[in-house]
C-alpha cells in the first residue's frame, strides 16, 4: 500500500468519511473507499456485490428518508449539479447512521449524467450531540418557564441589550426579536419598572461596582395594565482597565411569593393580637365579675324605691355590653366555648328570615338563594347566627340608599379553591354561605386591614370594629374560613366556608 493511501485511510478513518462512484449507464456502485465500506460494516467488496442497482442503493436509506432523497437528487440533475444533503442510512447490522452525502457528475455531451463520485460522512455522533444539546437548552426554557425566570445579556459597548430569553420577552409583552430591537438605549430598560421604583433602582445599578452582582426586587409594569413583583439579579462584566462591558441578569416574578408573605404577616400579626386579645379578656372578665357581683349585692342592700337603684342598673347594663365585648375579643381570639354540632343551614336561613329582613331598610331588597336539599354543617348554630347577623348589619350600613342583599349556599371542593382565591382549607368538601350586597363596597387599602380587631370606618359610637374580627375568630376556631372580595362601587361578597357534615347532599 502506497503511503498516499495510507494517508488517505487514516483521514477516512479520523473523519468517518468514506469515497464513492457511480455508474449511472450501468446503474451500478463501480468502486468506493474502504472507509466507505467501513460505514456500512462491509468488505468493499461486498458493497459493490450489493450496491449492483439504484434499487438496492436505496434499500440502505432509510424509508422515511427515501422519497426526499430522490426528489432532491432529481432536481440536482437538472441544474446540472451533484447532492447536498443529510440523511438517515440503515447498516446491514440494523445500526441507522446519519449521513451527510456530497456529490458531483460527469454528463455527456447530450447533458445526460453518466457518471456520480463524491463522499459521505457519517455525523451520528454530531446529530447525537445536537439532540442532546437541543433536549438541554429545551429543559432550560422549562425551567425558566417553571420558575418565571427569565435572562438578559446587556452590551455596555452598544449600550443595548444584546440577548434575552423568550421569557424575559414575554414579562414585558414582546417576542424576543421586539424586546433586542427595543432595547437600544440604557434609559429605556427603566420604562417598564414602576415609577415609585425607579430612583431606587437606578441608584443600586449606578452604585454596584464592575465585577459585583446587584440582587433587588421593585414592580415591573405589566404592558396590559397593573404591575408584577420581580426579583432581579445581575452580574456587571469588566475588562482588565475596569471599564464595563456586560450585564448577564436574570429576572424572576416573585409576585405570588410576595403575596404569600403578605399573607403570612397579616395571619401572624392577627395571631398576636389574638393573643393578646384573650389575655386582656380573660383578665376584663374576672373585674366585671367582682363589679356585676358587687352591683347586685348593693341593689339588694338598697330598698326598691332608692334613688341610687336607677344608677345601679346603668352600671349593670354598662357591665353587660363590657361582658359583650369581652365574648367578642374571645371569639377573635379564637377562645370562646363553642357547641360544634350538625347544623342544617337551609333551616337555619329560614328560621333568620324574619330577624334579617327586620334589620333591613325598606329600600335594601333580600334574597335568599337556597337551592333543595339537606346543607349540614359542623358548626356552632348560636355563634353562626350572630355571625351571619354581623355581616347584615354591615351589608345594611353599606347601603344607606338601598339595595339587593342575596343569602346563598353552595357546596365546594378542594379543587374550586384556587379559582375562589381560598388555599388553606384541610378539608375536602366545605358549604360556602355567601352574603353579597350592592353597596358602597371596600377600597382595597381598608380590605386589608378589616380583620384587625377595633379596626372599623364607622362613626364614632356606631360600631366597636370587633364585629368581623369576632366572625374572622369564629370561622377559624370552628375548621372553617372567611374570605371578602369587594369593589368600590359595586358591592362586597362575604363568604363563610363552612365543614360539611357527612349527612350533606343536595339532590338538585
Amino acid at each position: 500500500m502506497s503511503k498516499k493511501a495510507k494517508q488517505l485511510g487514516t483521514l477516512e478513518k479520523f473523519l468517518k468519511v468514506g469515497f464513492w462512484e457511480w455508474d449511472e449507464i450501468e446503474d451500478r456502485l463501480v468502486s468506493c473507499s474502504k472507509g466507505y465500506a467501513i460505514l456500512l460494516n462491509m468488505t468493499q467488496k461486498q458493497v459493490i456485490e450489493n450496491m449492483n442497482s439504484y434499487t438496492k442503493y436505496m434499500d440502505y436509506i432509510h424509508q422515511d428518508d427515501r422519497q426526499r432523497y430522490i426528489q432532491h437528487e432529481i432536481a440536482a440533475f437538472q441544474r446540472g449539479e451533484g447532492v447536498d444533503i443529510e440523511y438517515r442510512r440503515i447498516a446491514p447490522d440494523g445500526q441507522t447512521l446519519y449521513i451527510h452525502e456530497v456529490s458531483d457528475i460527469e454528463t455527456n455531451k447530450d447533458g445526460k449524467v453518466t457518471t456520480v463520485y463524491g463522499y459521505v460522512q457519517d455525523i451520528t455522533s454530531s446529530k447525537l450531540l445536537e439532540a442532546q444539546v437541543s433536549e438541554k437548552l429545551l429543559d432550560a426554557h422549562r425551567t425558566e418557564k417553571m420558575a418565571n425566570i427569565g435572562t438578559f445579556e446587556w452590551d455596555w459597548y452598544k449600550d443595548r441589550l444584546l440577548d434575552c430569553s423568550d421569557l424575559y420577552a414575554e414579562m414585558l409583552g414582546m417576542s424576543r426579536e421586539e424586546a433586542i430591537a427595543h432595547f437600544t438605549n440604557e434609559n429605556l430598560d427603566y420604562e417598564f419598572v414602576h415609577p415609585e421604583d425607579r430612583e431606587r433602582v437606578l441608584k443600586i445599578e449606578n452604585e454596584t461596582l464592575p465585577g459585583h452582582t446587584y440582587d433587588i426586587q421593585y414592580r415591573q409594569l405589566i404592558p396590559s395594565g397593573g404591575f408584577r413583583y420581580v426579583r432581579e439579579v445581575c452580574e456587571i462584566k469588566e475588562t482588565i482597565d475596569g471599564k464595563l462591558t456586560k450585564s448577564l441578569g436574570s429576572v424572576q416574578d416573585i409576585t405570588k411569593q410576595v403575596e404569600l408573605e403578605e399573607k403570612l404577616r397579616a395571619v401572624q400579626k392577627l395571631d398576636s393580637i389574638g393573643q393578646l386579645s384573650a389575655g386582656i379578656a380573660h383578665d376584663f372578665n374576672n373585674l366585671l365579675m367582682i363589679i356585676s357581683a358587687s352591683l347586685e349585692l348593693a341593689k339588694v342592700k338598697l330598698v326598691p324605691d332608692h334613688p341610687s337603684q336607677k344608677f345601679i342598673d346603668k352600671a349593670r347594663e354598662a357591665g353587660e355590653r363590657a361582658a359583650n365585648l369581652s365574648r367578642q375579643m374571645l371569639a377573635f381570639a379564637r377562645k370562646q366555648p363553642l357547641l360544634i354540632r350538625t347544623v342544617d343551614l337551609g333551616n337555619l336561613l329560614a328560621n333568620m328570615q324574619d330577624v334579617v329582613k327586620s334589620i333591613l331598610i325598606e329600600s335594601v331588597k333580600i334574597d335568599f338563594s337556597v337551592p333543595k336539599g339537606q346543607w349540614f354543617a359542623e358548626s356552632d348554630s348560636a355563634q353562626l347566627e350572630v355571625s351571619i347577623i354581623n355581616l347584615v348589619l354591615n351589608a345594611r350600613d353599606s347601603m344607606p340608599e338601598g339595595g339587593m342583599l342575596t343569602l346563598s349556599l353552595d357546596l365546594v371542593d378542594k379543587d374550586t379553591f384556587d379559582t375562589l382565591n381560598v388555599n388553606n382549607l384541610k378539608s375536602e368538601h366545605y358549604i360556602q354561605l355567601k352574603i353579597c350586597d350592592t353597596g358602597t363596597g371596600i377600597a382595597q387599602d381598608t380590605l386589608d386591614k378589616i380583620f384587625d380587631p377595633f379596626f372599623t370606618t364607622k362613626k364614632v359610637g356606631k360600631g366597636t370594629g370587633l364585629g368581623l374580627s369576632a366572625v374572622y375568630g369564629f370561622m377559624k376556631q370552628s375548621a372553617g374560613h372567611i374570605s371578602v372580595k369587594s369593589e368600590v362601587g359595586v358591592g362586597t361578597e362575604v363568604s363563610l366556608f363552612l365543614l360539611s357534615s357527612k349527612k350533606s347532599s343536595t339532590d338538585l
